[in-house]
């Protein structure tokens, strides 16, 4: 999994960054990286229409968190 983008979320929002993933392949653009209740982080795909376009295993999406907060605090940008 690479994080190819990352980007600091507006002030206010829910979200803590804004990230373009590739996993394996499969890219995703613009996934929210947010804390859930029990404090682990979590990856939301975008939504068209107000749909969900897709869906992270919360393992995988703790994991986007992750090396998402990683590199805008000038880390690395891949995990395996």
């Amino acid at each position: 999994m690479h994080v190819i983008s990352t980007r600091r979320a507006a002030v206010g929002s829910r979200a803590l960054a804004i990230v373009d993933v590739d996993a394996g392949g499969l890219r995703v653009f613009n996934v929210e990286i947010c804390r859930g209740s029990d404090g682990r982080l979590r990856a939301w795909a975008p939504k068209i229409r107000g749909e969900q376009v897709a869906a992270f295993a919360p393992d995988i999406a703790d994991k986007i968190g992750r090396v998402a907060l990683a590199a805008l605090e000038g880390g690395a940008k891949y995990a395996g």
